[in-house]
């Protein structure tokens, strides 16, 4: 296996961003620039014949770190993240309840029924008209809850349990069913980072392990990409940026190492946007230094 990257210099993302795919675009929403700077910005990167395009759509009504969004039509879902009212103050790092949905078409935000509590950083994917989120930050732990979406009935459903919690985890569809794997689990005395790979079935509401990823990771992107499933950048229990991307082979239970990145990522935007891995934003060094290009990853085999 082997990969193409191309890295683009842009001035305009930050770390701590959320990344959703309609049509040809990736959509990168809100994000941080410290631990307190959070943003609204929603810009565009697309693929066309010339390479990278740009667009910018209007802000997200909560201003928030730590998102998730998840694409389901033409509509994004925004869910949970961190919000802060300034340096020093008391709720620094509070975690939201926030959900909010842009109609990509009309450019338009509406307010969503919001999370049953507040989560940061949980997995999301779009399976069956659903958008799950699972686990993620509450409080000073890590949830294990499975919560549902329906955006017809504007409702959210507890529908499992993890058997572990996880902020920073990463989440994708593969056929019908999602996938879960690493992040990091925090409680008073304990910090761990994950390296499990987790199945969810929406039609039983059961929760599978499956085989590790080779290494633990947190602060991770996951797509599903032909017959396989992508695990890219990140950052390892050490505190280390990650540029390994990680390839599961969903036939045969089994990882590799499908390339490296152009440069370190931890906690940014990414989708797959005609058969092409799309990176933006992320932290180079968390909470310090962001990661300001576009990165694309093509993995190909021969």
């Amino acid at each position: 296996m082997s990969t193409a990257t191309i890295e683009r210099s842009r001035t305009a993302h930050h770390g701590a961003t959320a990344g959703a795919v309609v049509g040809r675009q990736l959509f990168v929403l809100g994000g941080s620039r410290s631990a307190y700077d959070h943003r609204g910005d929603v810009r565009t990167v697309g693929l066309d014949g010339t390479g990278v395009t740009d667009g910018v759509f209007a802000s997200v009504p909560t201003v928030r770190g730590n998102l998730v969004a998840e694409a389901i039509g033409s509509q994004i879902v925004t869910i949970g993240g961190l919000v802060a009212s300034k340096e020093g103050a008391a709720d620094l790092n509070t975690p939201c309840d926030a959900v909010e949905v842009l109609d990509t078409t009309s450019g338009a935000w509406r307010r969503a029924a919001p999370l049953p509590q507040a989560r940061v950083k949980p997995g999301v994917a779009t399976c069956g008209g659903m958008v799950y989120a699972l686990s993620g930050r509450s409080g000073d732990t890590d949830a294990r809850t499975v919560y549902g979406y329906d955006v017809e009935l504007d409702r959210w459903f507890d529908v499992a349990e993890l058997p572990y919690g996880a902020r920073h985890g990463a989440a994708c569809r593969f056929g019908d069913r999602v996938y879960f794997a690493g992040g990091g689990s925090i409680s008073p005395g304990s910090k761990v980072v994950r390296s499990s790979m987790l199945r969810f079935e929406p039609a039983t509401n059961q929760v599978v392990a499956l085989r590790d990823m080779p290494g633990a990771r947190t602060g991770h992107s996951m797509v599903a990409l032909g017959d396989s499933i992508y695990v890219l950048g990140g950052m390892d229990p050490e505190k280390r940026p990650c540029t390994s991307v990680l390839r599961y082979d969903v036939a045969r239970d089994s990882w590799s190492v499908a390339g490296e990145l152009g440069s370190p990522r931890v906690v940014f935007a990414c989708g797959v946007v005609n058969d092409v891995v799309l990176l933006a934003g992320g932290w180079r060094r968390m909470l310090k230094e962001s990661n300001e290009t576009v990165e694309e990853f093509a993995p190909r085999s021969g």
